[in-house]
């Protein structure tokens, strides 16, 4: 993660959303396959017609001339005439034909109705690869539209019946496409685990296409974990079996991660090489989603690179070509990224209100991890606004969701799950060993295979002992760096203090001057700020809102409006930050913090009781005041307090 200034800047990856939505599309070509084999349709002329077995109707689609209200027209006379027929297996082809219309565009509502009104049937007729089927078109369909929680039930649905009915092909499919919604809601351990999964089915299968997609979806794992070797071995490996098989389309997205690794290696030059060579076969194959995802690649690139002009040039052309798809995860992306380049350019405004549009669509989508990065570019913006307070407030924000998605535990149990699958493949190859030669060989390899399995054994048991050992550590060290950030906040804040009391002498100053008297509110705070910073007025446990406007000589319901306006919180969270932090100045303090207990000290500050203060402590910085102090380097903080 990289660092820059304050609060916490840190890098997005939108290559990760368009790369998985483009994936999406090309898994699900192999469902449409078979969605298509499962009815009678067969070509004719400009459409296509299908057939029932029992007093069999025709049924043909309109030309590409006719327009929109009249194929709407078209369709619901074939539907009334087959529905007064009682033909249920027409109405069900009927029902596939508008939807795999190209030209027939009823909008999301519509088709999600006509896949529901087709499931129904196949339940009636208790056909289940059909109904399978259908629930990964619900899948898919949710998914572009950015319903995750529906796409994932409709993908659970298709699997529990690819698994009861023994379709191992499509299971793996589903496993594949499910990977690709962990990935996108950043639960990347759930991902590999159904990435292994399906590589172990197309494996046995020998089905290369579909073993280059797993390879893909992994190495996108690995360039999430920033492991960029192993990233780049399995998407070069998946980039040359797409070429063997002559996929275009795997092949460009391919060359599309290639570039985001070289491009998370700071690389751009050569990035950019692979985003353009990706961008010709899209437009070559007419592929408008993966031009998209290219473009914003390129501008994002171009941002790195300093050259403002061409990155706004790359991110409108992927803004109009998202818009038109209403694509709301490549929206958000865009959004973040202009927020990014407008801040560049001191265009705060600009910067503000993409930031905002992408924070709303990635709560949409639900895309944790990009939301996280929408939250910091947003607190940057409010801090060269000057909003100091509302900056902190929202790199709150930004922190606890950080903190929700790391974790230690999971990038270690990622690694177990590919290890795991490489000791299985290792014990499968020494198993096929038996049977390729005499008996006098087949024992030699049997001992040998014995002798390896006794090594796989106990390096597992050292890698597991190891393995145990270093997440202890690990954990600490999380706890030592939650530790070491909520001191350096309090040096922020202190900082802020300073300067903020600077700005108070120069207004100050220039109040000597004749101006317009600044009103009632003005002095409310200026009694505010010397209650709470020169008298500590929030260290007494009885003050309420009540009490505290009573001493600023006003009301209730205007200093609780003060408060909220300026500084975006309500009463009991404004007086709490404020104790929060009384608190932890007290607990690093090597006199105070070793003399006297937690108990204490929060009553100290102003809490009733210690089950209050433990749980609005943890929810301000990140962990609870025992873990904080227990990873205080009292040693550290006695030399920083004597350096000149």
């Amino acid at each position: 993660m990289i660092k820059s200034g304050y609060p916490f800047c840190l890098p997005t990856r939108p290559w990760l959303k368009y790369t998985v939505l483009t994936l999406l599309i090309f898994s699900i070509l192999e469902i449409q396959n078979t969605f298509a084999q499962n009815t009678t349709y067969k070509p004719k002329s400009q459409g296509s017609f299908t057939e029932s077995d029992n007093e069999q109707h025709l049924i043909e689609a309109p030309g590409h001339e006719i327009s929109q209200n009249q194929k709407k027209l078209y369709y619901k006379r074939i539907l009334d005439s087959l529905k007064q027929h009682g033909d249920i297996k027409s109405i069900a082809n009927t029902y596939i034909l508008m939807v795999k219309d190209k030209d027939y565009v009823p909008g999301y509502i519509t088709k999600d109705s006509l896949l529901h009104e087709l499931l129904k049937i196949y339940l009636h007729l208790k056909q289940p690869r059909d109904i399978m089927n259908t629930y990964n078109q619900l899948f898919f369909l949710s998914f572009n539209t950015g319903n995750s929680k529906e796409a994932l039930e409709y993908a659970n649905q298709a699997l529990t019946i690819a698994l009861e009915h023994n379709y191992s092909k499509s299971a793996a499919i589903i496993y594949s496409n499910i990977s690709l919604m962990y990935i996108k809601m950043g639960d990347y351990e759930k991902a590999n685990e159904f990435n292994y999964r399906a590589l172990r089915v197309f494996k046995e299968l020998k089905d290369t296409l579909q073993m280059a997609r797993s390879k893909l979806n992994i190495g996108q794992v690995n360039m999430v974990l920033e492991d960029y070797d192993k990233a780049l071995l399995n998407i070069t490996q998946a980039r040359d079996e797409f070429r063997m098989i002559d996929n275009p389309q795997g092949y460009s997205i391919s060359l599309t991660n290639i570039g985001m690794i070289y491009h998370n290696l700071k690389d751009y030059k050569l990035a950019l090489r692979y985003f353009f060579e990706a961008v010709q076969i899209d437009e070559k194959n007419n592929d408008s989603h993966g031009i998209a995802s290219n473009f914003s690649n390129i501008g994002k690139t171009y941002y790195r690179l300093g050259n403002l002009e061409k990155s706004l040039q790359f991110l409108n052309q992927a803004h109009e070509i998202y818009q038109k798809s209403d694509n709301k995860s490549g929206l958000a992306s865009v959004y973040l990224n202009l927020a990014r380049v407008y801040t560049q350019m001191s265009a705060l405004q600009k910067a503000l209100e993409y930031s905002r549009r992408s924070i709303t669509l990635f709560e949409q989508t639900n895309e944790p991890a990009s939301k996280k990065d929408a939250l910091e570019q947003l607190s940057l913006i409010h801090q060269k606004l000057g909003n100091y307070q509302l900056a902190l407030d929202i790199f709150h924000q930004a922190t606890a969701l950080k903190d929700s998605l790391f974790n230690i535990d999971k990038a270690a149990k990622i690694s177990m799950i590919e290890e795991k699958y490489i000791n299985e493949k290792l014990s499968n190859e020494n198993l096929n060993l038996r049977y390729t030669g005499e008996l006098q060989e087949l024992k030699l390899e049997a001992q040998k295979s014995l002798n390896l399995i006794y090594l796989i054994a106990l390096i597992v048991l050292i890698l597991g002992m190891a393995v145990i050992i270093i997440q202890f550590r690990k954990k600490n060290l999380a706890y030592k760096f939650i530790t070491r950030k909520n001191l350096d906040l309090i040096r922020k804040e202190q900082e802020l203090k300073k300067t903020k009391e600077q700005m108070i002498i120069l207004t100050q100053t220039d109040r000597t001057k004749p101006t317009v008297d600044p009103g009632e509110k003005e002095a409310i705070l200026q009694r505010l700020e010397k209650l709470l910073e020169q008298d500590m007025i929030y260290t007494r446990p009885d003050l309420t809102i009540e009490k505290l406007a009573h001493r600023l000589s006003t009301n209730r319901t205007y200093l609780s409006q003060i408060i909220n306006e300026v500084f975006g919180k309500s009463y009991s969270n404004f007086i709490n930050d404020y104790r929060v932090a009384h608190a932890m100045k007290m607990l690093s303090d090597p006199k105070i913090g070793t003399k006297y207990s937690i108990d204490a000290i929060a009553r100290d500050s102003g809490f009733n009781s210690i089950s209050n203060f433990n749980t609005v402590f943890k929810k301000l910085s990140g962990v609870t005041p025992s873990i904080f102090i227990k990873n205080i380097d009292f040693h550290d903080i006695t030399l920083r307090s004597h350096t000149p």
